[in-house]
């Protein structure tokens, strides 16, 4: 059974915790994040093929190889993580999460790209700091620990 929203739904803490409404809302964001990655996917293979990575220079060539290296791999890997909704709208995530508290851990840090910041809170984070104390990392290529 799919539960309509009213236009503008967003969930609030009066409401039970991951209820009816709050499981279509966060699907339809899922849904709509997952169509997004698979837009942004396909741009970027454009790009890749559209790309002339011929640079005289070798270090400014691999240095371009692998900033497309890691935004492929990034990207994917949201994507793997968002394609692995269950019939009910749960994320793996969702049950990673319920483990580790039920484990006696009350915080989560979540490492991801400065840039996807806004929207994974939306989408997830601030789901879950319903539930946990939420923290973030960000990764950056420039800033890598030796």
């Amino acid at each position: 059974m799919t539960v309509e929203l009213p236009k503008g739904y967003k969930p609030s803490d009066d409401e039970e915790y991951m209820c009816e409404r709050h499981l279509e809302y966060f699907r339809q964001k899922l849904e709509n994040w997952r169509n997004e990655l698979f837009r942004e996917s396909a741009r970027l293979l454009i790009e890749l093929q559209e790309t002339e990575l011929r640079d005289p220079d070798m270090n400014d060539r691999a240095s371009k190889e692998m900033d497309q290296v890691i935004d492929m791999h990034s990207r994917d890997r949201i994507r793997k993580l968002i394609d692995k909704i269950d019939a009910a709208g749960h994320i793996i995530m969702d049950f990673s999460i319920f483990d580790a508290k039920r484990a006696g851990f009350e915080k989560v840090v979540f490492i991801i790209k400065r840039e996807n910041l806004e929207l994974f809170k939306e989408v997830i984070g601030d789901a879950v700091s319903a539930q946990m104390e939420v923290a973030f990392a960000f990764q950056d290529i420039n800033n890598i620990p030796e």
